[in-house]
């Protein structure tokens, strides 16, 4: 699923970022987990790398019924790939649901200090464009 085959007999601080988050997911797979957690899983990866990854999360999520709990902090990765949300501001539940109920432009401002517009892409997913801070 990992799609690591070619790499083997490659030690995994030789592999690619993109390689190497895809081998740390196979290798929590191989344990066969109810739930996956995950902490920031594309950080530090090129966009193409970042797609690579959250779409083998998705399929995991899909193929295997498998629970998956990330942290991210890209709001346009939650925006498209997560089911369910939990906003949380100084160590405190702000808000909870489905992306596109609670990630209001808002919700950004009152969370993250910024004034965003929120649009559909070409493919219907919403996504987010900050445009200026805001002053508090």
């Amino acid at each position: 699923m990992t799609k690591l085959e070619p790499f083997k007999d490659r030690q995994v601080m030789t592999l690619s970022g993109g390689e190497r988050q895809r081998a740390w997911i196979a290798m929590a797979l191989a344990q066969k987990p109810e739930i996956l957690l995950l902490d920031e899983p594309t950080t530090y990866l090129d966009i193409a790398h970042q797609l690579e990854v959250m779409n083998l999360i998705e399929s995991i999520n899909r193929e295997y019924g498998m629970t998956v709990i990330m942290v991210l902090h890209d709001i346009n990765h939650a925006l498209q790939y997560a089911d369910e949300l939990v906003v949380i501001k100084e160590g405190n539940l702000f808000a909870q649901g489905s992306p596109d109920e609670i990630l209001t432009v808002d919700l950004i401002r009152d969370v993250f200090g910024v004034r965003a517009d929120i649009f559909k892409n070409s493919q219907g997913a919403s996504v987010l464009s900050p445009v200026e801070l805001v002053k508090n």
